[in-house]
């Protein structure tokens, strides 16, 4: 029959998938599905976020200048991602 996996998350770049199907009658079929992923691609729907702010403290810089950092990343579907970000200074 036909299977899915759907909640795999790999831990690097590509690699190989060992599979082993257990049949109901007790026969077992084994083999190997390559994969690859890219940097950047976020699931279907999901949505990864940062934000980060704060100022320089630093002896002889006039002031204490701020800054901050936003970035975004949503999975539109399984193919598309959007990433868009943002920093800002004082």
């Amino acid at each position: 029959g036909k299977f899915t996996f759907d909640d795999l998350y790999p831990t690097n770049a590509g690699g190989d998938l060992q599979v082993t199907i257990h049949e109901a009658d007790g026969s077992q079929d084994t083999f190997t599905v390559p994969y690859a992923t890219l940097p950047g691609l976020v699931r279907a729907g999901a949505v990864y976020y940062d934000l980060s702010l704060g100022y320089l403290d630093e002896d002889g810089i006039a002031g204490r200048p701020g800054f901050g950092e936003a970035t975004l990343q949503y999975g539109f579907n399984d193919y598309i991602s959007g990433y868009t970000g943002a920093n800002a200074t004082t």
